[in-house]
């Protein structure tokens, strides 16, 4: 039973980690998000600082959320698969779902 920040567009999608998140280590990202977004299949567009871009499509896995829901008004929590930010700085994350983009959000990577 953890406390986690919650950094991000709080009141619309936010992401926590368990460690901090750094250049070329593996880190799994959590979304926590205030409206449905139900991803299943994300493919996430990740756009650099230095203009490059990669795709990752992660592994999703939806969390309860309950507690959450009751106290801070979060309707969904995903875990998503491990991966490794190879630049630092404000890293664009763009999230789609059959083609379609359903949200941005800018994480901060030391």
């Amino acid at each position: 039973n953890q406390n986690f920040t919650v950094f991000g567009n709080v009141g619309e999608l936010g992401y926590f980690s368990e460690v901090l998140l750094k250049k070329d280590t593996e880190v799994e990202l959590h979304f926590a998000s205030w409206e449905v977004m139900q991803l299943n299949n994300p493919e996430i567009i990740v756009n650099y600082p230095s203009g490059k871009q990669e795709t990752w499509k992660p592994n999703i896995t939806s969390l309860p959320a309950n507690k959450l829901k009751e106290k801070h008004g979060i309707k969904e929590l995903y875990q998503l698969s491990s991966y490794s930010f190879k630049e630092s700085g404000n890293i664009a994350l763009t999230i789609t779902e059959n083609n379609t983009t359903n949200k941005k959000i800018s994480i901060q990577v030391k």
